[in-house]
């Protein structure tokens, strides 16, 4: 067993599809079933949703190595998180429990972290949440959250934990259910051209993703209509309530639940809209949200307009650098859809996807690309990569830090992209997201290719 828990059902599911002369599709060797999966654990998607809200904490019912986990993102993968203090004012905070006191475990470890909470300023928010070797006790979280609410001066919510089940996606979207269930939505009135976008899943706090809520803002604009709250975006707590306000709640994939969530609160509409992530998913977004405000024409427009105004600087960069080159993706699965669109569009080839994550019921899976993996063993994902490459090599490598650490890519480009993103940090707006985005992962693609190609 890995330190990211068992597999799960669905967790090494490999699907591998014949191209061609490539013959029948591979299966995982047995010996590869007991290497590390590459996927990420729930609690983690916990501390992307916690990192997101400025002043918010995570009270974890655990060890001290759950601080282990909060290092891969804060000082790593963010470069602005304010997860870890140096004084020691951590955001996710430990009870510390060992294996000896685990099984007197009654919940008064949380309930002393929650009011030592309470005597610090500015805390706006506190997830109450459990490692599985304390979860199997049976401590009675609710109730201890429903003690303690009157008593302190910010909001609790319990997340229950699915660690053994479930994995980082996972952690995100029941933060983000658990928060629409505590949010206080008094005194608010839903406007009907006011919109909030629930289900962003903002995993550091840096300028590509601050870059993506300004490129959503930007978008939902042109159309005419005002937005009140991005879940999440890196705003205080408080701030998420400003989507009690919103008629109509835009709910991406990962926000579905929390969206529904919310909307059984607030009367509000829910639409279900596309990531905007790639030309077609972007011009699916709009059109979308523009159906639903009876604006399509309106949706239309501004998509010309953009076009018309990227499109041409796309000349030259397309045959010169782009087309036949020959691609593999790891990373998050949400984003295979938008990947495969923009390598029809500019005529890469795109061989292999790999998520760090279980399939999700209803994610599309593009029929042409040959090899597609959910969280596979290392083992496997260094075979398939090996074999998919063949002698000719894979020209570009998109993946995250782990994948890059795991899979030997000598003679082609890399960028590192996607959960973690230890070697690349974004100081300046630079979205992945829309049409501002979709030229910001053009340039970097080009940018890596022409780089390797210089090299070699």
């Amino acid at each position: 067993m890995s330190a990211d828990g068992p597999l799960s059902e669905g967790s090494a599911l490999v699907q591998l599809r014949p191209a061609g002369s490539r013959g029948d599709p591979l299966a995982p060797l047995p010996y590869e079933a007991f290497t590390i999966p590459h996927r990420f654990p729930f609690q983690l998607g916990l501390y992307m949703a916690v990192n997101a809200i400025s002043d918010a904490y995570a009270i974890i019912d655990g060890p001290d190595c759950l601080y282990r986990k909060a290092e891969w993102i804060h000082g790593k993968h963010d470069l602005c998180s304010t997860l870890l203090d140096a004084a020691g004012q951590h955001r996710i905070v430990s009870t510390l429990v060992n294996a000896e006191a685990v099984i007197k475990s009654d919940g008064s470890e949380v309930a002393r972290r929650i009011r030592r909470l309470a005597q610090l300023p500015d805390v706006g928010a506190a997830a109450v949440c459990s490692m599985p070797h304390v979860t199997i006790i049976g401590t009675q979280y609710d109730s201890v959250i429903a003690e303690l609410q009157g008593a302190v001066p910010f909001p609790l919510f319990e997340v229950p934990d699915r660690s053994l089940q479930r994995d980082w996606i996972d952690g995100y979207t029941d933060t983000l259910e658990a928060i629409a269930g505590a949010i206080d939505i008094s005194g608010r009135a839903p406007g009907r051209e006011r919109v909030a976008v629930i289900g962003y899943g903002m995993d550091r706090t840096e300028e590509d993703h601050r870059g993506n809520v300004r490129e959503l803002q930007r978008m939902l604009e042109g159309l005419g209509l005002t937005l009140t709250s991005v879940w999440l975006s890196g705003d205080r707590f408080s701030r998420l309530a400003d989507a009690c306000d919103a008629g109509t709640l835009i709910a991406l994939p990962r926000g579905r639940r929390a969206a529904e969530q919310l909307s059984r609160r607030t009367g509000a509409r829910v639409i279900e809209a596309p990531l905007p992530f790639g030309l077609g998913a972007t011009r699916r977004f709009l059109l979308t949200v523009g159906a639903a405000f009876d604006r399509v024409e309106r949706a239309r427009q501004l998509i010309d307009r953009e076009l018309a105004r990227l499109i041409p600087r796309l000349e030259w960069v397309i045959p010169h650098y782009l087309v036949g080159r020959r691609v593999a993706f790891v990373g998050d699965p949400e984003l295979f859809a938008g990947l495969h669109e923009l390598a029809v569009e500019v005529g890469l080839q795109l061989e292999l996807l790999v998520g760090s994550a279980r399939r999700r019921e209803g994610l599309a899976v593009p029929d042409e690309v040959q090899a597609v993996l959910f969280a596979p063993p290392e083992a496997t994902l260094r075979r398939v990569f090996a074999d998919v490459a063949g002698p000719d090599g894979i020209d570009l490598l998109i993946c995250d830090s782990k994948a890059r650490a795991t899979l030997t890519h000598e003679r082609g480009a890399h960028l590192n992209f996607g959960f973690p993103c230890f070697q690349r940090h974004a100081l300046y707006d630079s979205p992945y997201l829309g049409f501002h985005g979709w030229m910001w992962l053009l340039s970097a693609l080009v940018e890596a290719l022409a780089r390797s190609d210089e090299q070699a």
